[in-house]
Parts: structure tokens; C-alpha cells; sequence
């Protein structure tokens, strides 16, 4: 169309030279024709960029909707499947064999422990504890010093006879 245009604005000028004006006036009104051509295609170009564009949303927005409705299918698979107290239950059957497990885990450390305790080691560990003691200096010792003598009462004496009676409990059931 744009070469059109030229190519008819090149004929006018020749019949203007000429002196043809009523080829000039013909040739001026098919340009007028071609030009307003021009710009209903320029506006239809424009239009189908626009409809091109509103597809390509359309398209997107199909595709987001295809997507949320796999996911709401597969949480609704999920939501039926999933039984509440069924897990509630086998989370505190869990939690309870857990404990029961820990608690025999405990009992196997005192018991190797006790199997497998060195005598010697006692003297070296009130060593070490001496020593770093001695390393620290007078200061701990001043204050060990400067701690208060108490006269245990009644009741202090009945707790301190309470846990020595809880300790041989719990010596019992280890070699028992």
C-alpha cells in the first residue's frame, strides 16, 4: 500500500508537469482512497493485536484454572483418604512406644554402666575435680568457707531419710 501511494504520487506529479488536471484530480482522489486504506488497516492491524493479546490471556487464564482445579481434585483425594483419629491413634501408639523405648534404653545404659564401672575410675575423677579445684585458688575455697553452716531441722532431716530410702528403691529395681 505505501508503495501504491508513492507510485500514485509519482503519477499525479507527471500529469501536474503535463498539465493534465483531470488525471491529477482522479489520481488525487485514489490516493485520498489509498491512504484512508492504509489507515483502516493500520486500525484493523491494531484491533487484531488486541484480540490477540485478550486470547493470550484467555489462554493463560484456562491454563491457571486447569491447574487449580488438578490441585483442588488432588486435595480432595487427600481429604478422603486422610482419617483423623485413625492418625491421632498411631500417633500415640507411636508416642507411647517411644517412651517405653526410651525408658529401656535407660535402663540398658545403668546396667551396662554398672557392669562396666572401674573402680579407679571415682578416684580419678575426685582427682580431676580436685585439681581443677586447686587451680581456681583460694577465692572458691575462701567462699566455700564463708558459706553458712546450717543445723538441718526436723524436716530437712525426714527429706534427706526419704531420699536415701527412694535410693535404695532404685538400686533394688536396677539389680533386681
Amino acid at each position: 500500500m505505501d508503495r501504491q501511494e508513492q507510485n500514485v504520487l509519482i503519477d499525479i506529479k507527471k500529469a501536474a508537469k503535463l498539465g493534465q488536471l483531470d488525471i491529477v484530480k482522479i489520481q488525487a482522489k485514489e490516493l485520498v482512497r489509498t491512504r484512508g486504506h492504509i489507515k483502516k488497516f493500520l486500525m484493523m492491524k491494531t484491533q487484531l493485536q488486541s484480540v490477540q493479546r485478550n486470547l493470550q490471556s484467555m489462554q493463560s487464564t484456562q491454563a491457571m484454572t486447569n491447574a487449580l482445579l488438578g490441585c483442588s481434585k488432588a486435595m480432595a483425594r487427600m481429604n478422603r483418604t486422610m482419617n483423623l483419629p485413625r492418625m491421632q491413634n498411631i500417633m500415640m501408639k507411636f508416642e507411647k512406644e517411644s517412651e517405653i523405648m526410651n525408658m529401656k534404653n535407660e535402663l540398658m545404659n545403668d546396667t551396662v554402666d554398672d557392669v562396666l564401672e572401674d573402680p579407679d575410675q571415682e578416684l580419678e575423677t575426685e582427682e580431676v575435680v580436685s585439681k581443677v579445684l586447686d587451680e581456681l585458688g583460694l577465692t572458691l575455697e575462701g567462699e566455700l568457707i564463708k558459706a553458712p553452716e546450717t543445723i538441718p531441722n526436723a524436716e530437712e532431716k525426714e527429706t534427706a531419710g526419704s531420699f536415701t530410702d527412694l535410693q535404695a528403691r532404685l538400686n533394688a529395681l536396677r539389680n533386681g
